[in-house]
């Protein structure tokens, strides 16, 4: 929880007029950052989930799949899960709740297969878990799934990339700022220090003519000398491009699974991306 703040005591009922999907987790001990602007509120409320908690440092992963939380809905039923059912199972909410919904677990096993990375794993069948594949066996599955923000969400819209122009303004609250900031540092660290020397990423978003969310950005946050991520600032290397180096550029945008239909998979196959993404699994494998 100290990546995006320390916990404090947080009465969600008083967002509740703004973030209705926060009604009925009460008064509770959690990172929650807020800038209140007027008509233009927007939140962060920390929300961890990912494969990692299955990976150790014999078991690293080769493939990254990632994007961030604009759902409060998601939010939302990650803290009633801890704070209402109080399920104390190890794992259990950084597992269950990682791309959660059946549009996304269906979608981006849909995407992995097209792109061939199933048949890699010597996987296939019409009704593939991914999630539960790398629960079972992280080893013959060493797939790190996991968000860069989550979850970050303003007033009745979760569209993300009207979110990230919020986030770049120029007069963003400074704590909630760095709330962010660090949030992407933790995300930084959880994806490149456990991921084997061979490792391929794919980001959620891809956009064919303008920038989509994540390209937002990762374009416009920056590292600075120290390797500590920015958001909004100029420094030496964008996020984007320092990603591209960990990775050896084996980076690729693949279409947001929560966005995908048939014919958008299709032609995202013929692009130039889509080509890629299939030529990277190719060589990683």
């Amino acid at each position: 929880m100290v990546c995006c703040g320390e916990p404090r005591m947080i009465n969600f009922d008083k967002y509740i007029n703004d973030f209705p999907a926060l009604k009925g987790i009460g008064r509770q001990n959690w990172p929650v950052f807020y800038d209140p602007r007027k008509n233009d509120p927007i939140i962060m409320i920390h929300s961890p989930v990912g494969t990692d908690v299955f990976f150790n440092d014999n078991n690293k992963f080769k493939v990254v799949i990632s994007g961030f939380c604009t759902s409060l809905e998601a939010c939302s039923k990650f803290l009633k899960d801890k704070f209402i059912d109080r399920n104390s199972e190890p794992n259990y909410l950084e597992y269950v709740h990682t791309f959660n919904s059946s549009a996304l677990r269906t979608n981006i096993t849909k995407i992995c297969k097209k792109i061939g990375l199933l048949e890699k794993f010597g996987t296939s069948g019409a009704r593939i878990n991914l999630l539960e594949l790398i629960k079972g066996n992280p080893t013959k599955y060493p797939i790190l799934m996991t968000q860069a923000l989550c979850c970050v969400a303003t007033k009745k819209e979760s569209d993300a990339k009207l979110i990230i122009k919020k986030i770049l303004r120029e007069n963003l609250e400074p704590k909630f700022k760095k709330c962010l900031e660090n949030s992407l540092n933790a995300w930084l660290s959880k994806i490149t220090q456990n991921k084997s020397n061979k490792c391929i990423l794919f980001l959620l978003g891809f956009a064919k003519k303008e920038k989509s969310a994540i390209q937002l950005l990762l374009k416009n946050s920056s590292i600075g000398r120290n390797g500590t991520v920015y958001i909004g600032e100029i420094h030496k290397i964008s996020l984007l491009e320092h990603l591209k180096k960990i990775f050896n550029d084996f980076l690729v945008f693949i279409p947001h699974p929560a966005q995908l239909t048939n014919t958008r998979l299709e032609e995202y196959l013929k692009t130039k991306e889509g080509k890629k993404a299939i030529s990277m699994v190719n060589g990683i494998f």
